[in-house]
């Protein structure tokens, strides 16, 4: 579900660009360090959470400086490298949201399983994670997942879940009926 959303997002798409010139301005440089990882082609969906977390805290560091960045020369090597990632910052926030409504649901499914009250209990959490629309979609289309999953359970059966979505590139939930775990 997280790749078919970013493969076609031309935000996605230009932010890893912007992310890969990045890296090769600043891989041999004393500003390597900052430099954002590189991009697997099979595996760029998978680290959403961690170039998220990365680029917002990049751009903390554009508007208050740690001290070892103010340095004149790191400095201006810093701001010409990084100064295009404001353009991403709602863009940023977004997937950041969306990542947390993932975590959300793949946490719950780990710990709880499936049971057929599994939508209704988890709609509360996941209500209060992210409000951007973007994380709204991804909230509908998880809980609509769940919810074909739940439909196989009998009353008062839970059912293991074996969540996907650690992987970052499918919200697939497969389930399996060994060891199932009566509810209580």
């Amino acid at each position: 579900m997280l790749k078919r959303a970013l493969e076609h997002d031309p935000q996605w798409t230009a932010y890893c660009q912007h992310s890969t010139r990045t890296k090769q301005c600043t891989y041999l440089t004393n500003l390597a360090c900052l430099a954002p990882p590189q991009q697997r082609g099979k595996a760029r969906y998978m680290n959403v959470d961690h170039a998220g977390r990365l680029g917002l805290k990049a751009l903390a560091a554009l508007e208050h400086p740690p001290q070892q960045l103010l340095e004149p020369s790191i400095e201006r090597r810093w701001k010409q490298n990084w100064a295009g990632l404001r353009a991403y910052r709602a863009t940023l926030q977004s997937w950041q949201e969306v990542m947390q409504v993932i975590e959300a649901v793949e946490h719950y499914v780990r710990t709880e399983g499936i049971e057929t009250k599994t939508v209704s209990k988890l709609r509360p959490q996941l209500e209060a994670v992210g409000g951007g629309p973007l994380s709204r979609k991804f909230r509908v289309q998880l809980l609509w997942s769940l919810r074909k999953q739940a439909h196989r359970c009998q009353p008062g059966e839970r059912l293991p879940a074996a969540a996907r979505l650690s992987n970052r590139s499918s919200a697939n939930t497969s389930i399996s009926r060994e060891n199932v775990a009566p509810t209580g």
